[in-house]
């Protein structure tokens, strides 16, 4: 994924270091969990409007998560896991 990335937030994400992904391991697959750990601030930052998109991949990550529909494995990661939280979030309250 790194080549799809303007320098930029390619900056961020290391500056940012290793997400904390927040789900017992045996139920994400270790493909997913390395995509959050590596890429999980960008993702967040780029969905909470932290960072805007500086390109058409970018706009079409924030899109597809919107709509809750992934086009790629890293939007499928990154829906999969809003969606958990947001469920393990829910049922705590």
């Amino acid at each position: 994924m790194d080549k799809n990335i303007n320098k930029v937030h390619l900056q961020y994400i290391k500056e940012k270091g290793k997400f904390t992904v927040d789900c017992p391991r045996e139920i994400l697959s270790d493909r997913k969990r390395e995509l959050l750990e590596t890429y999980g601030y960008f993702f967040e930052a780029l969905t909470n409007g932290t960072l805007l998109p500086l390109d058409a991949a970018e706009e079409q990550f924030i899109e597809a998560v919107r709509k809750g529909i992934p086009q790629n494995e890293c939007q499928e990661a990154w829906i999969w896991y809003t969606k958990r939280k947001n469920l393990k979030t829910d049922t705590l309250h």
